[in-house]
């Protein structure tokens, strides 16, 4: 029993060193969804893609269509359902968040749901007994743009993929809670590009071509 309980042990351990030397960051996908994702500036570790015009966009005047799926399609009807309604609620909440530019443009958000990484909350619950850690980590990437609503032009895109870090401790024993916690880090960061702002420290340039 003591040697089957070693062997737990280290395979566990294996699998948590392999986690801490492999890549910290999802990288940002480039599905094609984005009606030109051609002048998205990268963050440093490639998780973040932004790109705005320098025309000013009023985030409390927005339409959020309907969200699409581009990630994998063995996903359940119901649980495509379900995150993309929370990605269009957690678009809503940022922008309601945001001041009123009433010289701003009018805007129609495009989002598109492209990678979802789903955690086992029965592998959580076995690292964290041997080791006190959830090792399984979860996320998703989405690609977001805002069309003019009258010219249907470009002004801003967003590509952004993110893993749930570990504070937020509850969401890796919820196999799809880490997509959402991602959805709303996306979603304020997206209304943040609109009002011209950056909410990250390793966030790239906002080019203002076009």
């Amino acid at each position: 029993m003591k040697a089957r309980s070693n062997a737990v042990y280290l395979l566990v351990a294996g699998l948590a060193l392999s986690t801490l030397v492999g890549c910290s960051s999802m990288p940002a996908t480039r599905t094609g969804f984005l009606s030109d994702g051609r002048s998205l500036s990268y963050s440093d570790d490639g998780s973040i893609g932004r790109y705005r015009t320098a025309s000013t966009v009023d985030p409390t005047r927005i339409q959020v269509a309907e969200v699409q799926w581009r990630a994998d399609p063995s996903f359940t009807a119901e649980e495509r359902t379900e995150l993309a309604a929370q990605l269009q609620l957690a678009l809503y909440q940022a922008a309601g968040k945001a001041g009123a530019k009433p010289e701003g443009r009018p805007v129609v958000i495009r989002a598109a749901i492209t990678r979802v990484e789903t955690v086992s909350p029965v592998a959580n619950v076995v690292s964290t007994l041997v080791l006190f850690v959830p090792l399984d980590r979860g996320g998703a990437a989405v690609e977001i743009e805002a069309l003019d609503a009258d010219t249907q032009r470009q002004l801003a895109a967003l590509s952004y993929a993110h893993y749930a870090p570990l504070t937020e401790f509850g969401a890796r024993f919820e196999r799809l809670a880490p997509a959402g916690i991602a959805f709303k880090r996306a979603a304020e960061e997206f209304v943040a590009l609109l009002e011209g702002q950056s909410m990250g420290s390793q966030q790239a340039a906002l080019p203002g071509r076009r």
